[in-house]
Parts: C-alpha cells; sequence; structure tokens
C-alpha cells in the first residue's frame, strides 16, 4: 500500500468534496489495522513514504547542516533540529542567522588573497542562485505536466492531489530562488559599476614582473627581488643590453639575438682543466701591443689578440 493508497483510506472525503467509500473510520480495527496504521512522509509536497509503527526515519546531515535529535526528559516528544555548519572563521551562526565576517586587510592577507576571496564567494552566490532557478524551472515542468493530466481527466481525484503538491513545490522552489536572488543582491552582485569603478578595477589589475639568473648568469645589484606590478596602463620596456640586438614584431613577439661585432673583456671557451681528449681551454683576452721586427715605427700597434 502506498501513501497516497493510505491517505485516501484514512480521509471520509474525496478531494472533490464527495464521500469516500472507502473510508475506514467506523470500522473495527483489528492487530494488522493497528500495526499498519501510520503517517504520511512527504518531501516538499511529493508523497515519499508511508511511516508504519516500528519503522524507523533517520534524519541525517545534509549538505552544510548538522542534524540534531533529542528526545526531552520523561516525556514522548523528540525534537529535530537542523544546524548550519560555518566552513572556517569567516562565517558565524546564531540565533539571529548566518553572519559573514568581513576579510581582514591585514598584513598576513595579501590584496590577491582578498580578491580571491570575493571572487570565490560572488562564485559561490551566483551559483546558488543558479541552481534555484533551475529547480524551479523543473517544478514548474512537472507542474505543467500534472496540469495537463488533469485537463483530461478533470474528476480524477489522484491528479488534483498532485496538481497541488506540485504547486507547492513550486511556491517551495519560488522561496529559494527568492532567497538566493536577495543574497546575491545583497552583496552588491547586481549594482552597476561607475566609471571610477571600472577605472579602479583596471587600475588595481595587472601581472608581476621578476627577474632571476639561471646556472651561470648574473642577477645584477639593484634589481627588484620583490618584482614589480605591471598595471593596464603601464609600458613594459625591452631593452637592448651590450652586444645585444632587440627586435619587436607584431603579436607582441620580441627577439634577442647577438650583434655581428661585439666587445668582450674576455672569452674563455672550454673548461678550466684538461678534457678527456687532453686539450686546454683556449682563453682570448686583450693586452698591450709588444713590438716585433716586422713593424716600422709608423705603423706599430697598439692592443692584440693573445691566444692561451
Amino acid at each position: 500500500m502506498t501513501a497516497e493508497d493510505a491517505a485516501k483510506l484514512v480521509n471520509p472525503k474525496n478531494a472533490d468534496g464527495t464521500v469516500n467509500p472507502n473510508y475506514i473510520g467506523n470500522n473495527a480495527a483489528t492487530v494488522s489495522d493497528v500495526l499498519n496504521a501510520g503517517w504520511n512522509l512527504q518531501n516538499n509536497g511529493t508523497a515519499k513514504d508511508f511511516v508504519k509503527p516500528y519503522d524507523t526515519v533517520n534524519f541525517i546531515n545534509g549538505l552544510g547542516t548538522t542534524a540534531v535529535v533529542t528526545t526531552r526528559e520523561g516525556s514522548t516528544v523528540s525534537d529535530v533540529t537542523f544546524n548550519v555548519k560555518p566552513a572556517n572563521g569567516s562565517v558565524t551562526v546564531g540565533e539571529d542567522g548566518v553572519k559573514a565576517r568581513s576579510v581582514s586587510r591585514g598584513a598576513s592577507t595579501s590584496r590577491r588573497q582578498r580578491q580571491m576571496c570575493i571572487r570565490d564567494s560572488a562564485k559561490t552566490l551566483k551559483d546558488a542562485l543558479d541552481a534555484a532557478v533551475k529547480e524551479l524551472a523543473t517544478a514548474k515542468d512537472a507542474l505543467k505536466t500534472a496540469e495537463t493530466a488533469l485537463a483530461v481527466n478533470p474528476n480524477d481525484a489522484t491528479l488534483k492531489q498532485d496538481v497541488e503538491a506540485k504547486k507547492a513545490d513550486v511556491a517551495a522552489k519560488q522561496t529559494s530562488v527568492n532567497d538566493a536572488q536577495k543574497a546575491h543582491d545583497d552583496a552588491g552582485l547586481n549594482k552597476v559599476a561607475t566609471v571610477q569603478n571600472v577605472a579602479e578595477a583596471i587600475n588595481n589589475s595587472g601581472f608581476n614582473l621578476k627577474t632571476s639568473a639561471a646556472t651561470g648568469g648574473e642577477k645584477l645589484k639593484g634589481t627588484k627581488d620583490d618584482g614589480e606590478l605591471i598595471k593596464p596602463s603601464n609600458t613594459v620596456e625591452m631593452v637592448a643590453g651590450k652586444n645585444l640586438t632587440v627586435k619587436q614584431d607584431e603579436d607582441g613577439k620580441v627577439t634577442y639575438a647577438t650583434k655581428d661585432d661585439v666587445e668582450f673583456n674576455t672569452v674563455k671557451v672550454g673548461a678550466d682543466d684538461k678534457t678527456a681528449n687532453g686539450k686546454k681551454p683556449v682563453n682570448l683576452t686583450t693586452e698591450a701591443a709588444k713590438g716585433a721586427s716586422n713593424n716600422d715605427d709608423a705603423n706599430k700597434p697598439t692592443t692584440c689578440l693573445l691566444y692561451t
């Protein structure tokens, strides 16, 4: 027997107001009748089960909630409470409801962390609103289907009850949408941004530029160790150092290359000691020229390249 069947038996009247011929209120109760007595269990207006004596109804924790069941001392009354479970210290739950604490701007919280927190909160509210709207649309579709079926059989009591249940479900879903929309609006997510708001948001965005040295390289002194925030209105200049050339093409392509004519104080080729093949490294350095027998005084060189 379903919950709807049981409800029909204990109701003296049908949904249309006529006398229910199957009403069992005046019948003599048997032991079986008593054991099969019970109550209907619904979910947002939709019948889910018929709870009979000795059946167990278990209240469990939901998403973000904690179920607490307490029985009063010396009483047959049990209280069922669902508490909202806060995720972290930024949310508190009290008698007045849920309160979200503003993010501290202390030294331990960076601007990036604050922006991420605000973005995550906004996404959570937006996702909750979207989910509520989707559930409402599903409930409205179910109601439309039930009303269509009732239009074909307008005297069917079961269909009438189904329509009423679907209407209650739509109303509950609409309340959820209204609550989610209010939370979304109270957070300021639907506010129209002013020119100043947009300018501040743009000026506070950007990327962090840092420099470092790989193995064999050198990071010059005076370079910022913590990098620099490059804002949208800033200009990043790519500079060619000594003996280098730089070229900028379209689509942000920048190419560095070595000049054809370079100047070095020392050029070292190879390792410091002999390699497996017995060859020594070659060092190229400049020094003062020494006189040679084949040079006259007028054409005497001033520098020379020394191979070692």
